[in-house]
């Protein structure tokens, strides 16, 4: 027959010596010991936006599209970070850690067990119990701790996918803006190269002209025309890359796109460093792994401890019922645990060592930039300043020459290329110092504080 009382004190035994049987000793890392920043003080994650206007439209639809609207650059960037499929995916794992934070942390469904004898009349004896598995040693709250740290990186995760379409964007608007800066060159050398080849015909028509300099003449204007159909295929194609990065609809709008600046960044190296160890993305997610290979090194030492049963159990035989309480612990003898348990802190150390690896990665990246940035700058502003006016004045100066008969029109059109290719050079030296910019801000983990130096366009 069953009794409570011996039940009971057996239970208080148990779940206070467990923990002493099994000698938990897993020490958690200190803050200091991990080095990551304050989590409470992260910025918040946009939510993603709602469908852009003209995603998935059919042809027949494509009439009620607004071609006069203009969208501006941030737009279009905002557009993208609400549609890139990565974000998508980040939001769908984020959804599935939130799920995991729901279910961490429950019991185990009870089990059912019994036994049964039987004599020649029939059932002798019956015995029965549902047994609920008691977890110990604060084990759920280790498990439910877990799932929230997964939550967190699955949310930092989303972060980082938006704030890489945003640049994505940013990356394409910029070389959209390039294109059509060397797209503005190129119809102006080759507008100015057909005139010259309309003078020089004209020279050869009255003698006054060599034929081997007009055939090179009109040499050059067929160039410049091919280099402009180029550029101009450039463009087509750059937009529609940005438009189908932003889901926009061909016809849909108009992409306003403002030249690439010339800038000086306003933020020194130890400013950038310290932004970078809160705000970068993977230093976030080595020092996020670091945590949660800590939290499931401790699930794990916690799992050493068996679980100690407990429940009803219902007892008859042919003279009396009986109802007590079942009390049970399963004893590992092989301590199957404890391997996992060192496999875990294994893991750790693996997190710990990728973390300062990242750290010392994101020092080296932040400086490299920075110096190339430092360099850009010097070869454009030496550009700038003077080559560019330089042969500003030249072309000036040759124009009035060619008016007057001093120079051939072969010299002219020299001159007059020589500006084009360093205005070429120009714009191609300030999508360099954009997209290096770029980089800064991905390595940097945040937009970067710049000053707009304003010249006027050449």
């Amino acid at each position: 027959m069953l009794s409570r009382k011996p039940v009971a004190r057996i239970t208080v035994c148990l779940v206070v010596l467990l923990p002493l049987f099994t000698g938990a000793c897993h020490r958690k890392l200190r803050p200091a010991e991990m080095t990551f920043p304050d989590y409470e003080s992260w910025p918040a994650v946009d939510e993603p936006q709602q469908e852009p206007l003209g995603a998935g439209l059919t042809p027949s639809d494509a009439a009620q599209l607004d071609p006069s609207r203009v969208i501006t650059a941030s737009q279009v960037a905002d557009l993208a970070a609400a549609r890139h499929p990565a974000v998508l995916v980040a939001q769908a794992q984020l959804d599935e850690a939130q799920a995991h934070v729901l279910a961490s942390g429950a019991w185990e469904n009870p089990e059912l067990e019994g036994t049964a004898l039987f004599g020649s009349g029939g059932p002798e004896e019956l015995e029965a119990a549902l047994m609920f598995a008691i977890p110990v040693g604060g084990r759920t709250v280790a498990a439910h701790k877990l799932a929230q740290l997964e939550r967190a990186q699955a949310h930092d995760t989303l972060g980082a996918a938006i704030k890489e379409a945003r640049i994505e964007a940013q990356e394409l608007v910029a070389r959209l803006a390039h294109a059509r800066a060397e797209l503005a060159v190129w119809e102006t050398l080759a507008g100015r190269s057909a005139r010259y080849a309309a003078a020089a015909r004209r020279q050869e028509a009255a003698g006054l002209a060599d034929p081997v300099d007009i055939s090179l003449v009109l040499g050059d204007a067929a160039r410049d025309q091919r280099e402009l159909v180029r550029s101009r295929s450039r463009c087509i194609r750059l937009e529609s890359e940005l438009r189908n990065a932003a889901g926009l609809a061909s016809g849909d709008g108009r992409i306003d796109t403002p030249e690439n600046p010339s800038f000086m960044l306003r933020e020194a190296r130890t400013e950038l460093l310290d932004a970078a160890q809160e705000h970068r993305d993977s230093w976030r997610s080595a020092t996020q792994a670091v945590r949660i290979a800590d939290q499931a090194a401790a699930l794990a030492d916690l799992e050493r401890l068996p679980d100690l049963s407990l429940g009803p159990a219902f007892r008859t035989d042919l003279t009396a019922h009986n109802v007590g309480v079942a009390v049970g612990i399963p004893i590992p003898i092989l301590q199957p645990g404890t391997g996992a348990y060192r496999a875990a802190l294994a893991r750790r150390d693996l997190a710990l060592s990728l973390q300062r690896a990242e750290a010392r990665e994101a020092v080296a990246e932040i400086d490299d930039l920075v110096a190339l940035l430092a360099l850009q700058q010097g070869g454009l502003l030496a550009l700038e300043e003077t080559a560019l006016p330089s042969s500003e004045a030249a072309l000036e100066m040759a124009e009035g020459r060619y008016q007057s008969a001093s120079i051939d029109v072969l010299k002219l059109l020299a001159v007059h290329r020589a500006y084009a290719g360093q205005e070429l050079e120009r714009q191609e030296l300030l999508l360099e110092r954009q997209l290096t910019l770029f980089e800064l801000q991905r390595a940097v983990g945040r937009p970067i504080r710049i000053e707009i130096r304003r010249t006027e366009a050449p």
